[in-house]
């Protein structure tokens, strides 16, 4: 039976996404008496050299522990009492640092690996952040433009050859126009999610989500997005828990958390028409 559920419950997380919130869930680890120890670090990520260091001075605050400041090795702990290890604490508000903004808002805000390994939390500059952003919204608007100019220039050149499929290749047109104006109306939406990859970890299938946004693949690149957060997290969640049924548990537990991410696109189309009319 168990076996028969964790697909299930895996095909069901590729429809949705983690809200990002103040009050979303932290796991805590080892323990020690009464006491339970969450172990983390905390980083400064680099947009121009795509690297990442740690930082110290990270003010870190969640229900249920005292509030804490990380290190001069970026290194924090926190220490809470009358909870067990593998219970929900709840943040009080996201990390914070002046002038800085959580990267990894994704893996803070839903930390379920931190049975055995420290919770990452990564900042970065705000105006580093607002201009990466930026960047990859005018390189998606460009892309998007040009895959469009592209597919008209295709059809005009069929239309030339098979006349008598005039209303079909019309159709085509009208499709690809809709199309493009629905990835450039997700923009502001898709652009910071690329502005949030940490480049300093990029392996091939993220270099393919790379590739699609630059191809002016938006949807596609999204799509493909929310599968490896996913599935990442499920993979590293099945890895720290002790067995089976707690996962399957957690996984329950976490689908109510979660909302899907074609709302979030669709109210920036939605949006987007309201705005010609």
């Amino acid at each position: 039976m168990q076996k028969n559920i964790l697909p299930f419950l895996f095909l069901f997380f590729l429809n949705v996404i983690v809200p990002l919130n103040a009050t979303t869930p932290i796991l805590v680890s080892s323990t020690k008496n009464d006491s339970v120890i969450q172990q983390g670090i905390t980083y400064l990520y680099n947009y121009k050299t795509k690297t990442k260091q740690v930082l110290d001075g990270v003010y870190i605050c969640v229900k249920g522990a005292q509030p804490t400041t990380s290190d001069a090795n970026g290194c924090f702990r926190l220490v809470f009492n009358g909870v067990k290890v593998g219970d929900r604490i709840i943040n009080e508000t996201m990390p914070l640092y002046k002038g800085l903004t959580v990267f990894n808002k994704f893996e803070v805000s839903d930390c379920w690996v931190v049975r055995k390994k420290p919770i990452r939390v990564i900042m970065c500059k705000f105006e580093e952040f607002q201009l990466a952003k930026e960047s990859f919204r005018k390189q998606g608007e460009k892309a998007v433009r040009k895959r469009y100019e592209k597919q008209l220039a295709e059809l005009k050149r069929i239309e030339k050859d098979k006349r008598n499929y005039a209303d079909e290749l019309r159709q085509k047109r009208q499709d690809a126009e809709m199309r493009m104006k629905q990835m450039l109306a997700s923009l502001p939406y898709t652009s910071e999610e690329m502005a949030l990859i940490d480049q300093s970890e990029l392996d091939e299938e993220m270099r393919q989500v790379m590739r699609l946004y630059e191809d002016g693949e938006i949807d596609k690149a999204m799509e493909k997005l929310k599968g490896l957060r996913i599935a990442e997290k499920y993979a590293a969640m099945a890895d720290q828990r002790d067995n089976t049924q707690e996962s399957i548990n957690i996984l329950e537990d976490s689908i109510k958390q979660l909302k899907p991410i074609k709302e979030s696109i669709d109210q920036y189309i939605i949006n987007y028409q309201h705005s010609k009319e």
